[in-house]
């Protein structure tokens, strides 16, 4: 795993510092050693921290909004980790993971 982005399908939570209450529900789509990107209906401001919690047995990491893409059906929100964070696949491994390697390899492959 060359490039350390792993393609995955897991449930989240997601707090921001002001909520109370229920946490928002994401699905984590991608992981990256400094970032990560989700999926969910709510919105967020660029810049938002966040709290996301993986589950039983993962990590809870601090996070900052970094970018937000409007799909048909939900945003696709872009965090960068905060605190010195740096996820590892061997650490923990979300659920539905598939590592990628850079985006040229699998061209190169084909050729």
């Amino acid at each position: 795993m060359a490039s350390g982005r792993v393609l995955c399908s897991h449930l989240i939570d997601v707090w921001t510092l002001e909520q109370s209450g229920k946490p928002v529900k994401g699905v984590l789509e991608e992981m990256g050693a400094l970032k990560a990107t989700f999926s969910t209906e709510s919105t967020y401001a660029v810049g938002t921290r966040v709290l996301l919690e993986t589950g039983a047995g993962g990590p809870v990491i601090q996070a900052q909004v970094k970018r937000i893409e409007e799909r048909e059906d939900d945003r696709l929100v872009e965090v960068d980790f905060l605190d010195g964070y740096r996820w590892r696949l061997r650490d923990w491994t979300p659920d539905h993971a598939l590592a990628i390697g850079p985006r040229g390899e699998a061209a190169k492959a084909r050729a």
